[in-house]
């Protein structure tokens, strides 16, 4: 794995299937089932009163959401990836490092590695975690591009439902009908 063109190609190749789940996770995104997932009472908290405010942090949660759990796959994909061309580790001890050390099962020696201790642990190079970074930055702002188009197009599209369905004449969020909506079974 000490040749960087073929860990860029093994990056870049896995990073298409996450930006791919990220389209088509926003794709596939229902309004109603959106807003029912989250207490809208914290945006009264928080002071939003205009639609797309709302929306905004609701698809942001959403698609953090989302980003977390494709990218711990990549990643736990991409160790045992780069695991498989080191003879030095054993593939258990891979994934112990992934486990925190609490004693679940009366076991409580497990290593825990972070982030360059990590990597170095199964590359044997000290700044193998930049050579991770690097392609994923570079391609990560060049498809962000991509979905901010689609990300904008959806924040309008629901921010409409939101005044349509949960706005009162006057254009003020209707908190009733909304905690009623949210709270329904």
């Amino acid at each position: 794995m000490r040749d960087n063109k073929k860990l860029n190609f093994y990056i870049e190749d896995n990073l298409t299937e996450i930006y791919y789940q990220r389209f088509i996770s926003l794709c596939k995104l229902d309004f109603h089932k959106l807003l029912k997932q989250n207490n809208p009472f914290i945006f009264k908290i928080r002071y939003f009163h205009m639609a797309s405010d709302i929306i905004n942090a609701l698809l942001e949660t959403y698609l953090y959401s989302i980003e977390e759990s494709l990218l711990g796959e990549f990643l736990e994909r991409l160790a045992s990836h780069i695991n498989e061309n080191y003879s030095n580790w054993e593939k258990s001890m891979m994934i112990d490092c992934f486990i925190d050390p609490i004693d679940m099962f009366g076991y409580s020696d497990f290593i825990k590695f972070k982030s360059q201790k990590f990597w170095e642990s199964i590359s044997g190079q000290k700044d193998f975690y930049l050579k991770i970074i690097q392609p994923l930055s570079y391609r990560l702002k060049e498809r962000n591009s991509e979905l901010m188009d689609q990300y904008s197009a959806l924040v309008n599209k629901f921010s409409g439902y939101l005044i349509s369905d949960f706005c009162q004449e006057s254009g003020a969020l209707d908190w009733d009908k909304l905690g009623k909506f949210n709270s329904a079974i």
